[in-house]
């Protein structure tokens, strides 16, 4: 099951795919939203290419981690994006310089816990479980006070794409958070088979989800 975790099917011909459409399906939004998925998508197709099997990136091991993080924070950006987008009167600017910001709270204190804790700087499992329950925390975190404070005076639909987006993130978070237990558990086999989950949530479903529920909203973000 590892292999096929690891294979190119997953990372990255299942982005290189579907980042195409998705791209095409934001920009006919024609709003602040369709532009966040339509400019993530092709963020999510650079990220499969440069993370992943066949990236032409051969950085020295001590640089080797500079792409994996940029990319990163990138993916937890287009969720703060969406975030901003749905508060009420969402302006493009204050919503990215925001969004930002939030999409570092994560990885710095991950940082932290690796100059902390040895077993995390030196295993990349617990580093990744480290980041992941972080994550969710926080995740949860919004689904249960800022969400519904930042988006209380939205228009109905936008406050629930907040929240159901929130909700997105909770589950692949906590799908991740479970696979990695399991492998550190020595249950490498249902970790890995597991961990395709949540990474078809993030390469392909995320920009998906968002569209969707986008598409169907009477009132988008300009």
């Amino acid at each position: 099951m590892k292999e096929l975790y690891n294979s190119q099917l997953i990372l990255p011909l299942l982005p290189f795919l579907t980042a195409p459409i998705v791209l095409v399906l934001g920009l006919r939004l024609r709003s602040l939203l369709g532009w966040v998925v339509a400019v993530f998508a092709v963020e999510i197709a650079l990220d499969a290419w440069l993370t992943g099997s066949l990236s032409p990136i051969h950085a020295p091991p001590q640089l080797g981690w500079v792409v994996p993080v940029v990319f990163v924070i990138l993916g937890d950006l287009r969720y703060f994006v969406v975030i901003e987008a749905c508060a009420p009167r969402p302006v493009a600017w204050r919503a990215a310089l925001v969004s930002t910001g939030l999409a570092f709270i994560v990885p710095v204190t991950t940082q932290i816990a690796r100059a902390i804790s040895k077993r995390v700087h030196d295993d990349d499992s617990v580093n990744y479980l480290v980041y992941e329950l972080l994550f969710f925390g926080l995740a949860a975190t919004f689904r249960l006070f800022v969400v519904p404070s930042r988006t209380k005076d939205s228009d109905p639909e936008r406050r629930a794409l907040a929240l159901r987006v929130t909700e997105f993130e909770i589950v692949q978070y906590g799908l991740w958070a479970c696979a990695d237990i399991l492998i550190l558990s020595g249950l490498e086999g249902p970790g890995y088979a597991l961990r395709i989950a949540p990474n078809v949530l993030y390469y392909v479903g995320f920009l998906f989800f968002v569209w969707s529920s986008a598409r169907s909203m009477r009132s988008l973000p300009a």
